[in-house]
């Protein structure tokens, strides 16, 4: 029986928590990240893990490790990617900065969009071209492509991008560019729309690719210097990162995509709320999760995280939805909200009092932590109200402190000719309000009552407001985990070896193409045990679960219906299946033509045994809340019953809401 450690890199901290398979117990650790070079800090936390919880130096060895690391969404918020080149088909030059022609507000006259990853110059087309059904119309000229290759190899390019008209339906004009590539011995990563990102859809399959290519050297480059550090240090064991989707991959499978890695922390944290809320008996939880940055928020019902097939990154407005980075990737469903405990604190022009979506990040940091920051932000109001304890020893030798924290303040209290701790009062309840407005929102729009789940906090800073936003929603109970600020680290050790992939098929439902979706169901779970072999997976072992994403004719938006373990091929059950879904999704569904969209395919292992030793149930133990003049509210713990002591394991603590 090995070790299984989790390992979650963050901009602040490095989160250790080991499960040991013989003590049935967790061990847990935090130290400060080293930003220059993370493996620093996690070969450091690794042997302090191993020597405070008992463990010999040898107990590395065979220990089974998963990773996850903001790599490479901060590649992509910070534009420190690798010098990246596209190339496509003649006509699709500009499509990263036309993309769909819309305007994410419609009243900003001054709106700025993100700049694109790849300069223009460095975008290259090619006559070549095929149909929609992946037939050749103009065939590509092999001479074309090595030079245009060439080209960009000696203006200093990295790697490239290739995402050519239609190749979702046909691979073969971007496998023969990769063949050329190879042949040309030319030092380039090269990225093809037909691995990374197989649908319908030009610009989501162009975005998706680049970023692919922006971070893939930058990616690669850690993880082979991380897993040589481990070795060095003796690990022989299993070395695994999860995914954005929640499943974990060997570094092979993601050093092909490894834009999969964008959101593997929140992943992780969705997926330990799925964890404790099934060990709990909880139905429907909101994961509510708070970090420096931002919060991020996600829909568990029955222990099962959502799933979404895109994402956004590095927004230009972080609560403007179309103001990113579209990357079409399987993710858990996440909600991103530009608050944390290091937003900053300001006031607008008319006078009014602002939270984020600016953070002070991890450097400087919040004022409090005496790392050079000036400017107030949440964790200083937290701090100067008492909510957090001043000379609280954090991981590194970090100490809050409660002078800085008021000092800070003092120059917005002047702007708002207030005191220093009625402003303090304002920054949290805007804070707590902001995050309450958005999270309602979220829910409502996927149809969803806030008042019908429970509200599960964990980060560094979600069980600070999570009475307050409770509150505001309307949800009558908190729960607060044990591992709270460890929380993504231990989902790390709660997933299986899994992935998903999806593939373009494009038909009416009533007149159903049984051969084409046999095929690419085939191909689909082909490619699925091919890449889980590489994790150590056998055929046997691994679950299949397919879907269908599926819309009315004329919709410009797709709706996904699960299926089960086999592909389903009667229309009338497909139907039948479509209207389900897409009336618990829009509370109403039509009479008219529907069409099929694409073929998916979720395949995982076995999940990971977690027999956690049994720990002493609490609760339910209520809170009262005192006002403190601005409408928010102060936790302090009121009358608590004491149960028997449980056999089952509780991971978490109840609070009821009242008011």
């Amino acid at each position: 029986m090995t070790l299984r450690i989790g390992i979650d890199v963050g901009g602040t901290f490095t989160d250790f928590i080991a499960y040991d398979p013989d003590g049935h117990t967790l061990h847990e650790h935090k130290v400060l990240t080293t930003p220059h070079d993370p493996s620093r800090s996690i070969l450091a936390g690794l042997a302090q893990l191993l020597a405070e919880s008992g463990f010999a130096p040898a107990a590395l060895r065979d220990a089974t490790i998963v990773h996850g690391t903001t790599l490479a969404v901060n590649a992509l918020i910070e534009r420190r990617g690798a010098r990246t080149g596209l190339v496509t088909s003649q006509g699709a030059r500009d499509v990263l900065e036309t993309g769909k022609e819309n305007r994410y507000d419609p009243y900003d006259r001054q709106l700025r969009r993100p700049a694109p990853l790849v300069p223009r110059p460095w975008r290259r087309t090619l006559e070549e071209r095929l149909l929609a059904d992946g037939t050749t119309f103009t065939a590509l000229d092999r001479d074309e492509v090595a030079m245009v290759l060439r080209e960009l190899a000696a203006e200093g390019v990295e790697a490239v991008a290739v995402c050519l008209l239609h190749s979702y339906a046909s691979p073969q004009h971007e496998q023969a560019v990769r063949a050329v590539a190879e042949s040309l011995g030319l030092e380039l990563y090269l990225s093809l729309s037909s691995e990374v990102a197989p649908e319908i859809g030009e610009f989501g399959r162009a975005t998706t690719t680049a970023a692919n290519a922006y971070v893939q050297p930058i990616v690669e480059g850690y993880l082979r210097s991380l897993r040589g550090a481990l070795a060095d240090a003796g690990h022989r064991g299993d070395f695994f990162l999860m995914w954005s989707d929640g499943g974990l991959a060997s570094i092979e499978a993601t050093l092909r995509t490894p834009i999969r890695l964008l959101e593997s922390g929140p992943a992780a944290g969705a997926l330990a709320a799925g964890y404790d809320a099934a060990a709990a008996g909880l139905e429907r939880v909101v994961a509510f999760d708070m970090g420096g940055t931002t919060t991020k928020v996600c829909l568990v019902r029955q222990a099962v995280p959502g799933r979404s097939a895109e994402l956004e990154v590095g927004r230009i407005h972080r609560d403007k939805p179309g103001s990113g980075v579209t990357v079409r990737i399987p993710s858990i469903e996440l909600l991103e909200i530009g608050a944390g405990g290091g937003s900053l604190a300001n006031v607008d022009e008319m006078g009014f009092i602002t939270v984020g979506p600016q953070s002070a990040g991890a450097d400087p940091g919040p004022a409090c932590y005496g790392l050079g920051g000036s400017e107030p932000t949440v964790t200083d109001a937290n701090l100067a109200l008492g909510y957090l304890a001043a000379q609280t020893p954090l991981a590194g030798d970090l100490e809050l402190d409660d002078g800085l924290a008021r000092q800070a303040l003092e120059g917005l209290a002047g702007r708002l000719r207030l005191s220093v701790d009625e402003t303090a009062k304002r920054v949290r309840r805007l804070a707590n309000e902001k995050m309450a407005q958005a999270i309602r929102l979220h829910v409502t729009e996927l149809g969803e009552d806030p008042r019908d789940y429970q509200l599960l906090a964990f980060g560094g800073a979600a069980p600070l407001h999570a009475y307050d936003v409770a509150r505001a929603l309307g949800i009558e109970e908190v729960r607060l985990s044990r591992r709270a600020g460890v929380f993504a680290a231990f989902g790390f050790l709660t997933a299986p070896a899994g992935l998903t992939l999806v593939q373009t098929v494009i038909a009416p439902l009533r007149a159903l193409p049984r051969e084409r979706l046999a095929a690419s169901a085939a191909e689909l779970r082909s490619e699925a045990l091919t890449t889980l072999a590489s994790a150590g997976l056998t055929e046997a072992e691994v679950e299949l679960h397919y879907a269908l994403d599926m819309r009315y004719r004329g919709q410009g938006y797709d709706v996904t219906v699960p299926l089960g373990a086999t592909l389903e091929l009667d229309p009338d059950t497909l139907t039948t299946a479509f209207e389900t879904t897409y009336r618990r999704r829009y509370g109403v569904h039509h009479r008219g033509a529907i069409e099929i969209r694409a073929c998916r395919l979720s395949a995982h292992g076995p999940a990971p045994d977690l027999n956690v030793r049994p720990h002493r149930r609490r609760g339910p133990w209520r809170a009262r809340h005192e006002r403190d003049g601005s409408g928010s509210t102060k936790q302090t713990p009121g009358s608590t019953r004491r149960r028997s002591p449980s056999t089952s394991f509780s991971p978490v603590t109840s609070a009821t809401v009242q008011w």
